[in-house]
């Protein structure tokens, strides 16, 4: 017999644990989504009005998280975490918004994606200072856009980094930075030292009194708790043990770390919000009657159809989420492998990430419209939640990196291969400079010639002696 979902004191009023992927789970998994689920009920989903009403950061949502070891779930038990794996992160980051909060349930992406980023590459001061005292509320962020790039994240050309008696001088400018304001510690991403090509990024923490930001202008659509505002970072000297894996390491960084965690999480948000938004149209429907054809709503086969489609396709993204999860959890032992540099696992699954994100939020932004005409009128009032759910779910469709980003990414790679990409801007486009450059006559040839030696001759002058 399949365990009834509760919901406090009482049998849960949406959906049953048997339209739940249970069997991806283990025991342990199971006991900490029950967990979770009384959370949300006893306080977390309260708090998620009052976020959304106030523009406030859900902070007690997240103290509540580290109360009962979530800030850590992802950390090894040697340094005070639950040492969970890619599946169960992914399921509580949907249990999170389904449940009770999206704005929390994407700090927590955020924070655990600054987490694993260190995790990465771990050092004894970095643990000390940052990962052993999540317990105890220690929230942390990653700040990797950029005001010049837009979704196209991965180029922080507005950052950079210089050495300086044994430390780094660090600027970093980013327009989207959830936890803005309010996190203990910022993850960042700028260009190396000595910055030579696209892929020369470094990583580095910087703690809370480091950085500006104005939280007070965040004002947005749907998630409104989460404070995803502008940040600076202005020549701070920041300590070498502050730098995360060796200098350079910015790229691998972001395609083993960053991406795959960060990617897997917003996809389970998406997917939770989906399923947030059924239940509480099974809510609806089941209980509203029409008197004078003596039908609930859920009794037309209409709002059946509506709600059958939805869980169908639904569950179709949290199976492809937790599928790929799987596929991470295989090649990192659960989540225990420590990765030298220069050695990657996740990254290998990475294009499907990039799929699952794209399902998961095109998903959800389809299914909270059709639970909108489900529940008819009543859906517009602010007490059914339903409103919200909508507000939160659109955000899936525009976070960088954005669906239309993604959608060329998985179309070029699949017709003319991974290196057609070249998302770190190291190929040089032949055909496209052998078309412009045939419009020029002989004269516009020497012209750009001459501009492109003086440029070289700037270069080279400006290399360090020991890189020329």
């Amino acid at each position: 017999m399949t365990e009834v979902k509760m919901w406090g004191s009482e049998p849960y009023w949406g959906l049953g644990y048997e339209w739940d992927p249970d069997w991806v789970l283990t025991e342990r998994q199971k006991k900490l989504r029950a967990t979770l689920i009384e959370l949300c009920e006893q306080e977390m989903r309260a708090n998620a009005k009052r976020s959304d009403d106030e523009l406030k950061f859900p902070r007690r949502n997240l103290e509540l998280l580290g109360e009962h070891g979530f800030l850590a779930l992802t950390v090894p038990e040697e340094y005070g975490g639950l040492g969970e794996s890619h599946v169960g992160y992914a399921m509580v980051c949907e249990t999170i918004a389904r449940y009770g909060c999206a704005s929390t349930a994407m700090c927590y992406v955020m924070h655990m994606g600054a987490v694993n980023a260190i995790m990465l590459r771990p050092t004894e001061a970095l643990i000390d200072k940052y990962i052993r005292p999540l317990n105890s509320g220690k929230i942390g962020t990653l700040s990797y856009s950029d005001p010049e790039t837009g979704s196209h994240f991965w180029y922080p050309i507005s950052s950079g980094a210089e050495r300086l008696n044994g430390k780094f001088k660090v600027r970093k400018k980013a327009s989207w930075t959830t936890s803005a304001g309010f996190a203990d510690f910022y993850v960042i991403q700028t260009t190396s030292p000595d910055f030579t090509s696209y892929d020369d990024l470094s990583v580095f923490v910087v703690d809370a009194a480091d950085v500006k930001a104005q939280p007070a202008l965040w004002d947005a659509l749907g998630l409104r708790g989460n404070q995803s505002g502008g940040l600076t970072v202005e020549d701070v000297i920041i300590p070498e043990e502050q730098l995360v894996g060796p200098v350079g390491d910015g790229a691998e960084s972001n395609d083993e770390a960053v991406d795959p965690w960060f990617l897997i999480g917003s996809s389970s948000v998406w997917n939770g919000i989906a399923m947030g938004a059924i239940d509480i149209a099974k809510r609806h429907t089941t209980r509203k009657k029409h008197a004078d054809v003596g039908l609930r709503v859920c009794d037309y086969p209409t709002i059946q159809d509506y709600v059958g489609e939805s869980v169908i396709d639904t569950n179709a993204c949290r199976m492809f989420v937790f599928s790929v999860a799987q596929a991470m959890d295989k090649v990192t032992d659960n989540n225990r492998r420590v990765l030298a540099p220069g050695t990657t696992a996740r990254a290998q699954y990475l294009h499907w990430a990039w799929q699952v994100k794209f399902a998961a939020s095109k998903n959800v932004a389809h299914v909270v419209d059709t639970m909108l005409h489900a529940c008819g009128g009543s859906a517009y009032k602010r007490d059914m939640e339903l409103e919200r759910y909508l507000r939160d779910g659109k955000a899936g469709w525009v976070m960088g990196p954005t669906n239309e980003v993604l959608r060329q990414f998985v179309g070029k790679s699949v017709l003319l291969g991974f290196e057609s990409l070249d998302y770190w801007n190291q190929t040089v486009n032949e055909r496209a400079i052998f078309n412009e450059t045939k419009k020029l006559d002989a004269a516009g040839k020497r012209e750009l010639a001459e501009k492109l030696l003086a440029q070289a001759a700037e270069e080279e002058a400006r290399k360090p002696v020991g890189r020329r």
